[in-house]
């Protein structure tokens, strides 16, 4: 048997006098979970930078072009006008979207709360908590559909 995973060396491995113990174990594990998660963090905040400046720069290389042709005034208004609308027409799908999500989780949360009732019998009336985000998919969808200012 290799001595790693003896159970006679595994005992000396964990045992209280060692570095590796329960307790700095139990310590440790979420020291290092923090640490990773701000280096993730900082790693994708960079990235993310990275990637914006570099959008912005083709984009600036783009209306450049577009503005030295000869029709270029015209031509550069109108690319920034469709580069606007592609915006907004994604922003509101995005809330279309998110009102659906909040609407079926509302409603889902107020049909599960509503069969579990019969287990808390002092509280009758808790499965209308799954209202709360029903009506604001609700709003979400209402706003996106009448409300919300079309092209």
């Amino acid at each position: 048997m290799h001595p790693i995973l003896n159970p006679a060396h595994l005992a000396y491995i964990f045992n209280e006098n060692s570095i590796i113990n329960p307790a700095n174990l139990a310590l440790t594990i979420p020291i290092v979970s923090t640490v990773a998660f701000f280096v993730f963090l900082s790693i994708y905040i960079w990235v993310h930078a990275k990637r914006r400046e570099k959008e912005a720069f083709y984009k600036n290389e783009t209306l450049k072009r577009i503005a030295e042709s000869p029709d270029g005034g015209a031509a550069a208004l109108e690319f920034l006008k469709e580069e606007q609308r592609m915006k907004d027409l994604k922003r509101r799908e995005g809330r279309k979207v998110g009102g659906l999500v909040n609407f079926t989780v509302g409603l889902v949360l107020t049909i599960f709360l509503f069969t579990i009732r019969a287990t808390f019998p002092n509280e009758e009336w808790f499965y209308l908590v799954g209202l709360v985000p029903l009506s604001v998919g609700a709003a979400l969808l209402a706003y996106s559909y009448w409300l919300a200012p079309k092209d």
